[in-house]
């Protein structure tokens, strides 16, 4: 990893609140929330997830949802589908 990352990999680390859902933890709101952003895609995303070859990632920065994201994977290759980060919200301090 750049050394120039480390410092925001560390921040992160610090300040983030990180959850990850995957299989059976994968609850309704969450695919209804999949289907939303996804669109029908979301529920076959779903299945992935459930199966365990995919989950979401969601990261909180002072209580506020700040990223997700959703990654599949076939057992071969891993893809990161979608990703949404708000960034004004965030104020990197190293």
């Amino acid at each position: 990893m750049a050394k120039s990352r480390r410092g925001i990999v560390a921040w992160g680390r610090r300040n983030l609140d990180i959850e990850i859902v995957s299989g059976d933890r994968l609850n309704a709101s969450l695919v209804d929330w999949a289907v939303e952003i996804y669109g029908s895609e979301g529920v076959s995303y779903e299945a992935l997830i459930k199966k365990g070859n995919g989950f979401l990632m969601q990261g909180h920065y002072k209580g506020e949802l700040v990223f997700n994201g959703l990654i599949v994977n076939n057992n071969k290759t891993c893809h990161l589908i979608s990703a949404n980060i708000r960034e004004e919200n965030i104020t990197l301090n190293r």
